[in-house]
């Protein structure tokens, strides 16, 4: 597919942001000595894994996801959140990008990255071998129709291995 570019808002005429993922910034005259050629800008990979660009308008620099840049541009303008759909933060195609609310960014995290502060995974193992790993205790609860925080309860008396039913669950941690 065709690279498509287009304006960052708040930086137009600056710089673009292609539907790849990538930041260019566009050719202009700084002052009556100085031009600038078009480039694309070297990515930065933040401490959250995400990659960002920093962005220079008057003198002022700003570093932005580029998730969020893609995601605006390309998907809407007034949404906050955005999730790449396969969790890999390295792949920032408008393909891998969707936009959420910010409770579907959090359940995102758990179900897809298994990474939401506290969350701990857990396997079920049915009566027929099949395992099924969640992203968290509530989430297994949910699958398992048992009521909120049984599974902590139960954890308190039996440790991280115990069976309900013909099930086997194991809490297995971060």
């Amino acid at each position: 597919m065709e690279e498509v570019w287009k304006s960052i808002e708040g930086f137009e005429g600056l710089y673009e942001i292609s539907n790849y993922g990538r930041v260019k910034s566009l050719e202009r005259k700084v002052d009556k000595y100085h031009q600038l050629k078009e480039k694309i800008l070297k990515q930065n990979t933040n401490s959250k894994g995400y990659n960002s660009v920093t962005l220079c308008k008057n003198g002022s620099t700003r570093r932005f996801e580029i998730h969020r840049l893609v995601g605006k541009a390309f998907i809407s303008i007034d949404c906050e959140c955005f999730n790449h759909k396969d969790g890999n933060k390295s792949d920032n195609s408008i393909w891998n990008i969707e936009e959420s609310t910010f409770s579907e960014n959090i359940n995102h995290a758990v179900d897809v990255l298994f990474s939401h502060g506290r969350a701990l995974k857990v396997k079920i193992i049915d009566s027929e071998g099949k395992e099924t790993i969640f992203g968290s205790m509530a989430k297994a609860e949910k699958f398992l129709n048992k009521e909120r925080y049984w599974m902590k309860s139960v954890r308190k008396i039996l440790g991280n291995k115990f069976t309900s039913g013909d099930n086997i669950i194991e809490i297995l941690g971060r």
